[in-house]
């Protein structure tokens, strides 16, 4: 598409996207065909410009419109309402979903998670998720409880975040839905819960919430074996997001990270089996960003003395990524647990057949360590 093409089709989708706005705008409640057939509109607009590399400036342009245009008040007017059939929510979540969602824009998701929180989106989320029942939902509720946590968790990325949790009682919210039956609430509620409880609750989640930490290590560990080799050389040239096993693994990667976040909740991951499970996946065949996440909680959980020389075996030998930013977090990691005489031997000799090959950038970061402890002089 030439650019004069691209032009028009902009200036065609700003007119399309100010009069859906306007018509949202102009109601109270959100049951009629027309409010309906305008969340609808937004929702396909906002996915077909994002998905597609070619019009992604075209987006960019869309959201800061939308903006502009007062959607985030807008936005938690209706969630505030309570006047939205379970269908129109579920579209408004999508799109809430996507604009928040640093992976899908990462240029864009961090301005509208500002925006959103600043016209108070927690408050509304936090209020709306305390009307649901976890013990009697039905298919539509969980769809929309789920919603609701994604929302939280997109959103707790935002600068001072935690206070508005804190200043919401997110936390006595979210202890209803760690308790529930269903599996999937749990596991979608327990991270965002981690991040926002003080110290009390942290000990009532650690003391109450094992099975339910097992549980969430059990799916990452049996959606690990489902990312095998084969996947993993064809992962380079497919889309990572469109395939189950990778959304898997990655998500509970990031939700046992967050959980080893909480100092008191980091204990019961090592109770429950989490280190050779997470060292399992510093392999090869895994992506380098679910190996991120995996390496960051080993970071945090590497602080229990309990679990250091465990730690320290799989990270001295099991990282072979070449990814700069994971090399420098698991060079961090070994240096820091250098100090223990069982592993002193084995941290050395892997940084020190580290420093001549990697990137020029890294191997300052490892000579640097490899300096500042005493241990190590004979290797620089």
């Amino acid at each position: 598409m030439t650019k004069e093409a691209l032009e028009d089709l902009l200036e065609k989708e700003k007119r399309a996207v100010k009069s859906r706005l306007e018509c949202l705008k102009s109601h109270d409640e959100y049951r009629s065909k027309e409010t309906y057939d305008a969340i609808e509109y937004l929702r396909e607009t906002c996915w077909l410009f994002i998905k597609n590399e070619s019009y992604k400036r075209i987006a960019s342009k869309l959201v800061n419109l939308m903006l502009e245009q007062g959607f985030s008040h807008l936005i938690v007017k209706i969630i505030g309402s309570g006047k939205t059939s379970y269908e129109f929510r579920h579209k408004l979540g999508v799109i809430i979903s996507r604009l928040t969602n640093h992976v899908v824009l990462p240029k864009i998701a961090g301005r509208v998670r500002v925006d959103l929180c600043a016209s108070g989106m927690i408050q509304a989320l936090v209020k709306e998720l305390d009307l649901q029942d976890p013990y009697t939902m039905d298919s539509k509720q969980r769809a929309l409880i789920t919603n609701i946590l994604f929302l939280l968790h997109n959103l707790h990325l935002t600068p001072k975040a935690m206070e508005i949790y804190r200043a919401a009682n997110a936390a006595k919210v979210l202890m209803r839905f760690t308790e529930a039956s269903d599996v999937m609430t749990i596991n979608d509620s327990l991270p965002l819960l981690a991040f926002v409880a003080n110290e009390e609750e942290s000990q009532r989640i650690a003391a109450t919430s094992g099975e339910s930490i097992a549980t969430m290590l059990d799916i990452l560990q049996k959606a690990a074996l489902s990312h095998n080799r084969k996947y993993a050389f064809a992962i380079q040239t497919e889309d990572k997001t469109k395939n189950k096993f990778y959304i898997t693994l990655r998500s509970q990667a990031e939700s046992v990270n967050e959980l080893a976040g909480n100092d008191t909740i980091k204990e019961a991951i090592v109770q429950h089996g989490g280190l050779p499970i997470l060292t399992s996946i510093l392999k090869p065949q895994y992506s380098d960003d679910v190996k991120q996440e995996v390496i960051e909680a080993l970071n945090k959980l590497s602080s229990l003395e309990k679990s250091r020389d465990a730690i320290l075996t799989h990270l001295a030998f099991n990282d072979e990524s070449k990814d700069t930013d994971i090399l420098h977090d698991a060079v961090g990691d070994l240096w820091t647990l250098s100090s223990l005489d069982s592993g002193r031997d084995a941290v050395r000799t892997h940084l020190a057949s580290r420093v001549d090959d990697d990137p020029g950038i890294l191997q300052g970061e490892l000579k640097g360590k490899l300096t500042l402890n005493s241990s190590f002089h004979n290797v620089v």
